[in-house]
């Protein structure tokens, strides 16, 4: 219990000094905040609603696919599973060490009465198809993006380097999107194939690799087959791809063209930093990057500035009121969900089969009555 607590809390001071790092970094890249102000002020209701729609279909697909996910142990209701997904996002912005990932499934067990080791087993399937649906956005996007499109020398440059590192990471993509099928399709084979090439390696390193490489086989056991997985790499690069289109979406409410794989390039910016440890909230890691990445596909760096602040606040602000909602609607309060870590953490690492009955556990209270 104590190395958990200073593993804890050493992950919430690591979060904390990349945030604050982040955010210093993003204050002091403003050079004119009259500027900033006046660019937000000219953002158009509209194309914001358009973004705030498209925003929340990414939640309702995340809750259908991890129907799916959880198909084979118990047909979960979609309104069910929207609750769980709002309500870790929620955790995710307003507590500190991304605790909405174990909160998330243990709702889900508390309100379906299903294994909660089951549940976060499929999480965790979810976060390996997540990047797998953003390495295939990526691979698009480094299609889509061509350096004569820009009338700016420099963007013309950024997006010419961006082609050059996507000939290394566009295979990358495909490698990982064939490694997915083959261990869900065929887990014995995987298996047999990674403890080869894994002999080549230090037995510290080799023990540690093979440890995580079977826990994840483990919990591919939800996915029964070629159709489930085609169905989940589906819905994974729409989710993607939504997301995209929110922020291309936003853009346009500022009056800044960037086009739809600009929004797409923005979105992998954004989700490869927010994975990073950080404060509640993705507090100065979420602005910077988002930053970053407008001012690479050609924005000037205080109207990028503005943008990324709206965009934060779209992506933070409205996810946590539906999930303080979603909360209520299970009898859940925040304090609650705060003291859940320690427990939920514990049993994600339960030696327990993915059948959805041993093992039961309901980590949340009961829903009051």
């Amino acid at each position: 219990m104590g190395k958990t607590n200073a593993k804890h809390g050493l992950g919430i001071a690591a979060g904390l000094v990349v945030s604050a790092g982040a955010m210093i970094w993003f204050v002091k890249g403003v050079d004119d905040w009259g500027a900033v102000w006046q660019t937000i002020k000219s953002l158009r209701f509209d194309y914001f609603l358009f973004a705030l729609l498209a925003t929340l279909i990414t939640y309702m697909i995340r809750a259908y696919r991890w129907r799916v996910f959880l198909e084979p142990v118990k047909r979960c209701g979609i309104m069910n599973l929207l609750s769980a997904t709002c309500i870790g996002y929620m955790a995710n912005c307003v507590l500190p060490a991304r605790l909405g990932e174990f909160i998330r499934p243990g709702v889900i067990s508390r309100r379906e009465k299903i294994s909660y080791v089951t549940a976060f087993a499929t999480a965790v399937i979810e976060r390996i198809f997540d990047l797998v649906g953003l390495f295939i956005m990526l691979a698009v996007t480094w299609i889509a993006l061509h350096p004569d499109q820009a009338a700016d020398p420099a963007v013309a440059e950024n997006i010419e380097k961006i082609k050059r590192y996507g000939v290394i990471i566009v295979p990358c993509a495909l490698a990982a999107l064939a490694g997915v099928a083959v261990m869900a399709i065929w887990p014995g084979p995987f298996l047999k194939l990674a403890e080869f090439f894994a002999s080549f390696l230090p037995d510290f390193i080799r023990f540690r690799l093979m440890g995580f490489v079977r826990s994840v086989v483990d919990a591919f056991k939800v996915m029964t087959g070629l159709r489930e997985v085609a169905l989940v790499v589906a819905l994974s690069s729409l989710w993607w791809f939504v997301i995209g289109a929110s922020m291309w979406f936003l853009a346009l409410g500022l009056d800044l063209h960037i086009g739809f794989f600009g929004g797409c390039f923005v979105s992998i910016l954004v989700g490869l930093a927010v994975a990073l440890p950080q404060a509640p909230g993705y507090l100065g890691v979420f602005p910077k990057a988002a930053s970053i990445a407008m001012v690479v596909v050609g924005c000037p760096t205080d109207k990028a500035n503005a943008y990324a602040l709206v965009l934060w606040t779209l992506s933070v602000a409205p996810i946590t009121v539906i999930g303080m909602a979603f909360a209520w609607r299970e009898g859940l309060s925040l304090g609650q969900l705060a003291h859940q870590d320690e427990k939920l953490a514990e049993k994600s690492v339960e030696p327990e089969g993915i059948d959805g009955n041993k093992g039961r556990t309901e980590c949340l209270s009961e829903p009051s009555k």
